[in-house]
């Protein structure tokens, strides 16, 4: 394996930056979705219309004061859905804590040696010993996983 100096490479665009390289059914379904949502938080802005005396009229039949009934029902269903969560969480933590009661978080991680990390990646340890110095460094890996080429990147 070769450390090769910084050549110009051309790094793989992200795909959210690049549409174009999303498939034709993605960009539709992001979209529709997207759409769907916007229309969605539309609807529950809905109200904040109704305070403004200009608000257009084909908004008028979504705005009328709710009734003291409606508004009891409302909070019943979300101190309800609260309450549901809450117990739920409870639960969960609860779950969580007699499942790691007993284990030990003093021990730390194990360590790994270069010479056994250079051993399981097929490198020379010398080279390794380089790589571990630098900061930027792009490593391309062969289908096994093995390490294929290491490029030493310079910050700039």
């Amino acid at each position: 394996m070769k450390a090769v100096k910084e050549k110009q490479i051309q790094i793989n665009p992200l795909i959210i930056e690049n549409s174009h390289l999303q498939g034709p059914w993605r960009r539709i379904s992001q979209r529709l979705v997207t759409m769907l949502l916007w229309l969605f938080w539309c609807y529950l802005m809905m109200p904040m219309f109704g305070l403004f005396p200009s608000a257009p009229e084909f908004l008028t039949p979504f705005i009328r004061p709710l009734d003291t009934e409606v508004i009891v029902g409302l909070a019943v269903i979300v101190g309800l859905l609260v309450a549901g969560l809450g117990l739920w969480m409870g639960l969960w933590a609860q779950y969580n804590m007699l499942l790691h009661r007993f284990k030990r978080r003093d021990k730390g991680a194990d360590v790994v040696k270069s010479a056994s990390l250079a051993r399981h990646f097929r490198v020379c340890p010398v080279e390794l010993a380089l790589w571990q110095r630098e900061k930027q460094l792009v490593i391309k890996h062969c289908e096994q996983g093995g390490i294929r080429d290491v490029i030493v990147r310079k910050a700039a």
